[in-house]
């Protein structure tokens, strides 16, 4: 794995966990970073919703 790319990785890391304590020194309370993760997964989840993962009815035709 090339040098960089494990750097890169580790900058956004580190720079998600300062994040993380910023929010706590500005608010006193991680409520707001659960709030945040919460609505990230609900988004996530209504994205994911309309996909349909059977497989084509052309694919079905070519593969028999």
């Amino acid at each position: 794995m090339d040098k960089s790319l494990i750097r890169h990785k580790t900058d956004t890391a580190n720079q998600l966990i300062c994040t993380y304590y910023l929010l706590f020194d500005r608010t006193g309370s991680y409520d707001i970073v659960w709030s945040i993760i919460i609505g990230l997964g609900v988004l996530a989840m209504a994205i994911n919703l309309p996909i349909d993962q059977r497989p084509l009815a052309r694919l079905k035709a070519q593969a028999a």
